[in-house]
């Protein structure tokens, strides 16, 4: 998942990153159920998403909850038309409320998958894209064993993941943002603002990783 892409980066090559974008919620264990903090309130994601299964969220609510926060359609063309490294700080246009409750769905661990392992620190410059580990779970749950489905949920193309996907898994993620899209992974044309990606997923950017920081394990065993 970055969306901005860095991140979630659900990366395997450089032009899988580009196309990546990542994502994120809470899935309680007691009954599985999806559940995101939005504005002021705790809204259950299965009942936001658009009807096809997955962990992705209908647009026009994304775009509610959004402009409810601060970030209406004007704010977001004008961010979009801004030069990378010039964007303003989420926090200039999104509520803190907002704020505080999108990044707490990120707090129990997040994760990022990729086509192959990575090698040392996970993420560059001002950080790396991901999704929560609850919404890492569900996706792998839903793919059942298939990497081309894994890909469809994640909006890669086909062969992105190669044929042997890993997790990497951030028990302690620092840093926990919103995406402001001057990121490194934040690419022109798949990145928009407001911390989902344009697919319907929920992202964060936390702080690069040290390798002791992450565990890495095959997706598909």
């Amino acid at each position: 998942m970055q969306g901005g892409q860095d991140t979630l980066e659900l990366e395997g090559t450089r032009d899988a990153e580009a196309k990546v974008f990542a994502t994120m919620v809470e899935v309680p264990e007691a009954d599985n159920k999806v559940t995101a903090t939005t504005g002021d309130t705790k809204t259950d994601l299965q009942d936001m998403e658009g009807g096809s299964g997955t962990t992705a969220i209908d647009s026009g609510k994304i775009n509610t909850l959004l402009e409810q926060a601060g970030l209406t359609k004007e704010v977001k063309q004008s961010i979009l038309a801004t030069a990378k490294g010039e964007r303003p700080d989420p926090s200039t246009y999104l509520s803190q409320e907002y704020i505080k409750n999108h990044v707490a769905n990120f707090e129990n661990g997040v994760t990022k998958i990729k086509a192959v392992p990575p090698k040392g620190v996970e993420g560059i410059g001002l950080g790396t894209f991901v999704m929560p580990k609850s919404v890492a779970d569900k996706m792998i749950m839903e793919a059942n064993g298939d990497i081309r489905v894994l890909e469809n949920l994640l909006a890669l193309e086909s062969g992105q993941l190669g044929y042997s996907p890993v997790r990497v898994d951030i028990p302690y993620p620092k840093n926990i943002r919103v995406p402001s899209g001057n990121e490194a992974g934040a690419f022109d044309g798949y990145w928009v603002p407001g911390g989902y990606t344009a697919g319907g997923i929920i992202e964060a950017v936390i702080d690069p990783v040290d390798p002791s920081s992450y565990i890495v394990s095959n997706i598909f065993e």
